[in-house]
């Protein structure tokens, strides 16, 4: 049975089965159904819904047409773990730098050749 009809049912005898205790409160809200011809009622409702229905493609058209028109950019590759270097702080400026670029004495890293050279004659004083 449709909607329609179970409505004006409703409406007509003040009782359905299906609906029980809320049979009162569609009542209440479907007073002017009754007056509406079964033919005008389900014409309504099935314009309704056919609207709805191609509202409801056109949105997915359109969003499939531009999901599909527009191609997602390639994906940067994930870094590898090679590539990483443990990183080594400079002993006379505190500087972070790669550990392969980084000049060592004595457990100690500087960034650069004058570093070392500084850190160096500061010890001999």
């Amino acid at each position: 049975m449709r909607l329609s009809a179970t409505i004006l049912r409703i409406t007509r005898s003040g009782y359905c089965p299906r609906l029980h205790s809320r049979a009162a409160g569609l009542c209440a809200w479907t007073t002017g159904l009754d007056k509406l011809p079964d033919s005008k009622l389900d014409e309504s409702t099935n314009r309704m819904f056919r609207l709805l229905f191609w509202i409801a493609v056109i949105f997915a058209a359109i969003w499939l047409w531009r999901r599909f028109k527009t191609p997602t950019p390639p994906r940067p590759a994930p870094r590898q773990d090679d590539e990483t270097q443990p990183m080594v702080r400079c002993a006379q400026c505190g500087v972070h730098l790669p550990r392969a670029h980084a000049l060592s004495r004595d457990d100690r890293w500087y960034c650069s050749q004058a570093h070392l050279e500084q850190d160096k004659s500061s010890g001999e004083r």
